[in-house]
């Protein structure tokens, strides 16, 4: 456990290990970004670096499948989309995009694929939006829209780079799913459809590169987890005991058992939902009042 205790009016924050183990931490403040680093030789031990000079609203760390740290954030004034990464020379500013006029950006996420490929998603008021870094610079792409769709974005990758989005669509009050599918082409899917449902969603893999899904149903204030069998989507509803299922984090085990955690406001906890020999089970992980 690490305290930080010079953090101040953070606004965003996020955690990734990267692939010697390393943990990292960037931190939003309302002026200025901040990295921390954990060293493999000396648990406990962390080195501090000021990213930026200027606050940000939200923002997502990269370390996976690539050399260097990378943040991508989104201005305390949601105009702006800015990149930046350290190549040891310091952090260096690599991307930066404007918002519509009268649009503000929100819902930042950055990934990188299998060969290192850098892929934000972001939602810019009323359509879903892809950037990615190529050999001929950074290219921006809609994945869904523009008639107010893309909010809680949650992404990943296919075992082969090809980037995915699962995201909820304002308009339509449903959950949505979207791939690549080359040449700036991008496939739509419904996941769930059945009430105002797929706020907070959060999408993962298994070890079979098939997605799965944890979102909160706003209609009946449950937890529900989606799963795509084949070519078709599956859900079903998780725990429906009172208002359940705000801020879903969804993983799966080495079995391809998903776990699910998640917020119970009727009794202020953070739960686990987790499926154990075809049965899904919960536990109460902690108190937070």
């Amino acid at each position: 456990t690490a305290s930080f205790q010079n953090v101040r009016d953070c606004t965003d924050f996020d955690v990734k290990t990267d692939r010697n183990g390393a943990t990292s931490i960037a931190v939003s403040e309302r002026e200025n970004i901040r990295f921390f680093k954990e060293s493999i030789s000396s648990s406990g031990i962390w080195k501090e670096e000021v990213v930026t000079d200027e606050g940000a609203s939200m923002l997502s760390l990269n370390v996976e499948n690539i050399t260097f740290p990378v943040i991508a954030f989104i201005t305390t004034d949601g105009k702006e989309l800015k990149a930046v990464l350290n190549d040891g020379a310091g952090w260096k500013k690599v991307a930066v995009v404007t918002a519509r006029s009268n649009y503000r950006l929100s819902n930042v996420e950055l990934k990188a694929n299998n060969s290192g490929t850098l892929i934000i998603v972001l939602h810019d008021g009323d359509s879903v939006n892809a950037i990615v870094d190529s050999a001929k610079g950074w290219k921006i792409g809609r994945i869904d829209g523009p008639t107010r769709v893309g909010g809680f974005v949650s992404s990943a990758t296919f075992p082969d780079g090809t980037p995915l989005v699962c995201y909820y669509n304002y308009t339509k009050k449903e959950l949505d799913f979207s791939s690549h599918a080359g040449a700036g082409h991008w496939i739509v899917e419904i996941v769930d459809s059945f009430g105002d449902v797929g706020k907070y969603v959060s999408v993962a893999l298994n070890s079979l590169g098939m997605p799965g899904a944890a979102y909160f149903d706003d209609s009946l204030k449950d937890l529900k987890y989606a799963w795509k069998k084949e070519t078709t989507w599956q859900w079903d509803r998780i725990d429906f005991k009172g208002d359940v299922g705000y801020y879903p984090s969804l993983t799966y085990d080495g079995k391809d058992n998903p776990f699910i955690s998640y917020y119970d406001k009727s009794t202020n906890t953070l739960n686990c939902a987790y499926k154990i020999d075809k049965k899904w089970r919960i536990d109460k992980a902690a108190s937070l009042g």
